[in-house]
């Protein structure tokens, strides 16, 4: 993407590729960008390791032969790496990341890699689950108890009630593994893992009938905030969907993806977002039939109704 908007602004005359699939694995892809590049900006795209003439019709037949093996190769190798997860899982292997409280040590015979909990943040784990059950903690009050112990995540950072709500969610730590990574796993999804767990499955299950219930309590206490854009807006860089969250008393969208992209705004003002998203709507004019088949179709929808 970077390199197309350089190209937009003529800072350069040609692209240098080592390969065909260096420019894309897709088919659609590589010729539509490679024909906006040449026809519509006179951009040279070469392959510096293939004799390929695009000004040719042989030229052009060979781009494409190649454009297909490198479709077809991404392809493959998806179908392998989907394979091999789906083996992995067979056995109780972790798919993903792995979750804070566990580490990797080295088996006896010193070369193969073994999951373990870890000496430190495991026992923090196991009573993080043991003080939600009670119903007296929240993911925020949790976040709160462990930051004010010294734990810290796996990436230096304080806890905060997001962290709790994916460690109380993950059936990992009751000694199962998820081939799907779904916010709550189903049942069919879940394998016992080869590795110990932290937490014992009856009390993990007292957590989930606790977090159920804590869901079905309406909260009253608080004035609700509304996002007009929550989970409809999207980072420009990660592609990942905007949340409304508030801090201080102002409204924010923020990316809470955490995608590791370091050009992501990680929190934008709601507001100056929904005004401009209002400001381009307000100025869209419709015709005036559009009125009437609108209120046709409510009509339609809803029979007997004059309002």
């Amino acid at each position: 993407q970077d390199l197309l908007k350089a190209a937009e602004n003529h800072e350069f005359d040609a692209v240098l590729l080592y390969h065909t699939s260096r420019f894309a694995r897709n088919i659609a892809d590589a010729r539509r960008y490679k024909r906006h590049l040449r026809e519509r900006l006179g951009i040279k795209v070469v392959s510096v390791t293939q004799a390929i003439d695009p000004s040719t019709p042989s030229g052009r037949l060979a781009e494409g032969v190649f454009e297909l093996f490198d479709d077809n190769y991404s392809d493959q190798l998806g179908a392998w790496v989907k394979a091999g997860y789906q083996e992995k899982w067979e056995r109780g292997g972790l798919l993903g990341n792995l979750p804070i409280g566990y580490t990797y040590e080295l088996a006896q015979d010193g070369k193969t890699k073994r999951i373990v909990p870890d000496k430190v943040l495991a026992p923090m784990i196991r009573q993080g689950f043991e003080l939600y059950a009670t119903g007296e903690y929240s993911y925020k009050t949790l976040a709160t108890w462990a930051n004010s112990q010294g734990y810290r995540t796996m990436k230096g950072l304080p806890f905060n009630l997001f962290s709790w709500e994916v460690i109380l969610n993950n059936p990992t730590y009751a000694g199962w593994v998820s081939y799907h990574r779904r916010r709550e796993p189903k049942k069919h999804d879940l394998k016992p893992s080869g590795f110990e767990a932290i937490c014992p499955l009856e009390l993990f299950m007292k957590v989930q009938e606790t977090r159920e219930r804590r869901r079905r309590i309406p909260k009253l206490s608080v004035q609700r905030k509304i996002y007009l854009l929550s989970g409809l807006a999207r980072c420009a860089y990660c592609g990942g969907p905007l949340w409304g969250q508030p801090h201080n008393g102002i409204r924010y969208l923020v990316d809470m993806g955490f995608r590791g992209q370091r050009k992501c705004q990680k929190a934008v003002k709601a507001e100056v977002i929904e005004r401009q998203v209002l400001d381009y709507v307000s100025s869209i004019q419709l015709d005036a039939s559009y009125e009437t088949t609108v209120l046709n179709y409510l009509k339609c929808k809803n029979p007997g109704d004059d309002t």
